[in-house]
């Protein structure tokens, strides 16, 4: 059965997944009946591979290629350059109502700027939510899409990433953001 008036053409209600290569490593874009379900950040093909398993072991490799905006949007996020993120495409609604709030205002983090954990709560409304902010970026199944690489300890230090602080810190010095000798993110960037 193939699901209709779709971009992907695939199979309605198995999932999808789309790799993509950059000098990071190789990311890869789950969909389910054509919204993204989860983002894997750059790792080696074998480390990628053994997790979509783990977390969808029914998926099966895109037919179609990296023809959704997502996947373009997001090799163009992994070369360092700008590209506007089409957060519809995302499948949101399963999500907790605070963890999709916080999501939401971590997606409105501009490139080349960060924000710390608790200034990101307080944006959410929730001053003191700091370590709540902490446990929704380390549950993110949307990064890249969503910057939770853009959040970072309130001394400026980089704090947790799924991926490793190497690459935090590679995707955001490819945003133009500087680091102090101390190895933490230079106050002019922090908004």
């Amino acid at each position: 059965m193939r699901r209709e008036g779709g971009s992907h053409g695939e199979t309605a209600g198995i999932p999808r997944f789309h790799l993509l290569r950059s000098e990071l490593g190789i990311a890869a874009v789950v969909r389910s009946t054509g919204l993204i379900v989860h983002i894997y950040l750059p790792a080696p093909r074998h480390d990628l591979s053994r997790r979509i398993g783990l977390d969808f072991p029914e998926a099966l490799p895109s037919v179609t290629g990296s023809n959704g905006k997502m996947e373009k949007a997001l090799g163009r996020l992994l070369r360092g350059e700008a590209a506007p993120v089409p957060f519809e495409e995302l499948e949101m609604a399963p999500l907790a109502p605070f963890r999709r709030l916080i999501l939401m205002e971590t997606g409105r983090i501009p490139r080349g700027k960060v924000r710390t954990y608790g200034s990101l709560a307080a944006a959410a409304g929730r001053p003191g939510a700091a370590r709540a902010v902490g446990s929704a970026m380390a549950s993110n199944p949307f990064p890249l899409a969503i910057p939770c690489h853009r959040v970072v300890r309130s001394d400026g230090s980089l704090g947790g990433f799924g991926g490793g602080l190497a690459l935090k810190r590679a995707l955001l010095e490819r945003e133009g953001i500087l680091f102090d000798g101390r190895g933490r993110v230079r106050p002019e960037f922090l908004i």
